[in-house]
């Protein structure tokens, strides 16, 4: 659960002074938050492949839960897909979820990708074929 900015629910104390007492820095509560972030949506993605088919079908049910989960978390999701914090650079560990969610997708793609190769110019499908479900719901 995301706390509002505000006020942590039930305690009366702001968040930024909980961020002052257990953080160095503000860039550590970001970095914090888009660990958990990052490995909220590992789990959920990893959750939607194994219950699809192997392939394209584990990749699909993959990126419709990655969208819901985003939809669903957006303050966070904006943290961790496009970085609206100036100067935000996560740290490798936080970081770490997000590598392994790739090393999760690749046994699923249709062909091995060589190093440095382009998952868009490799796949047939178009990716707006993986997110039609989530605008029909």
């Amino acid at each position: 659960m995301w706390f509002h900015r505000e006020c942590l629910p039930g305690s009366g104390r702001r968040l930024e002074d909980v961020a002052v007492s257990a953080f160095p820095s503000l860039m550590a509560v970001y970095d914090a938050l888009f660990f958990r972030g990052q490995v909220e949506h590992l789990q959920v993605l990893r959750a939607a492949m194994a219950d699809a088919a192997p392939g394209l079908a584990a990749l699909t049910a993959g990126l419709q839960a990655s969208g819901r989960w985003a939809l669903a978390n957006r303050a966070i999701a904006q943290l961790m897909f496009w970085r609206p914090v100036p100067s935000f650079e996560p740290s490798a560990r936080a970081f770490t979820p997000s590598v392994e969610m790739v090393a999760s997708s690749a046994p699923h793609l249709p062909t091995p990708l060589p190093p440095g190769s382009s998952v868009l110019r490799r796949t047939p499908m178009r990716l707006s074929t993986w997110f039609r479900p989530l605008s029909q719901e």
